[in-house]
């Protein structure tokens, strides 16, 4: 399985150094193929090696037979907390790998147009009373409408009349 990626990681990554080169736009740029490896290598190295440590000590488990009156008992409604004195190495993958994951995945540039695009429509969408509490939203919301008009103006949509909406 990593010898497969890397042969298709190696062909495309030829494919796009030889477009870059020319200066052919071919819709991702040289950081944003960089993120997308590593974010695969992630993957393939961190999430890939964690999973299967469960799926490895699933049989080795002692398994009772089934029974409804032994699980739906009289405490069945209640959760019962158990203290520990720190959290098991487990606990903390799922905080890690989410972190992992929002950083090479959430803070891309079009992930923050994403982002700020939201803002812009939350605050266009806010009673005018609460429009004055957040000056930020204000801010980020002039910047997305400007970066927008700049748009239009660029595809040639102001000059020729035509109203054709926001062309990512």
């Amino acid at each position: 399985m990593l010898g497969r990626f890397l042969w298709h990681w190696w062909v495309r990554r030829k494919r796009l150094n030889q477009n870059w080169t020319v200066g052919i736009p071919n819709g991702i740029s040289q950081s944003e193929f960089r993120r997308l490896i590593v974010t695969v290598l992630c993957v393939i190295l961190v999430y890939f090696p964690l999973s299967l440590i469960p799926l490895v000590a699933f049989p080795k488990a002692h398994k009772v037979p089934f029974s409804f009156k032994h699980i739906h008992g009289p405490m069945w409604k209640f959760i019962v907390f158990e203290p520990q004195p720190k959290a098991p190495w487990g606990s903390w993958i799922g905080i890690f790998l989410a972190i992992a994951s929002f950083a090479l995945i959430g803070l891309t540039r079009n992930a923050r147009q994403f982002y700020e695009h939201c803002i812009e429509w939350i605050y266009d969408h806010i009673p005018q009373k609460y429009q004055a509490r957040f000056p930020f939203m204000r801010n980020i919301s002039e910047k997305c409408k400007e970066r927008r008009s700049a748009k239009w103006v660029l595809n040639g949509n102001a000059r020729s009349g035509r109203d054709v909406g926001y062309i990512r």
